[in-house]
């Protein structure tokens, strides 16, 4: 199977399993090279592997957000104020 040579932002968002706004910000750090094709930005398959093997093992788990942790049941046998004593 031949890879594509090119990837427009959505394509490198799925492939890097993210969203659009995420490769945005990668391109704009720098932590993703791209290139100008007219007024788009493309990414290489060499360079969305190159920002995967840049990862360290830290950023390749998923942290857990704050908001995921609010989400989570509260145990009714947990009083607010056992976590203070």
């Amino acid at each position: 199977m031949t890879e594509r040579l090119l990837y427009d932002k959505a394509s490198a968002a799925a492939m890097l399993f993210t969203s659009q706004g995420r490769v945005d910000e990668l391109r704009r750090t720098g932590r993703l090279r791209a290139v100008k094709d007219g007024s788009k930005w493309k990414f290489r398959h060499s360079d969305l592997e190159n920002y995967v093997e840049s990862l360290s093992e830290t950023e390749l788990v998923a942290p857990v957000s704050a908001r995921a942790l609010l989400r989570r049941p509260v145990d009714p046998q947990i009083r607010q104020h056992d976590c203070y004593d």
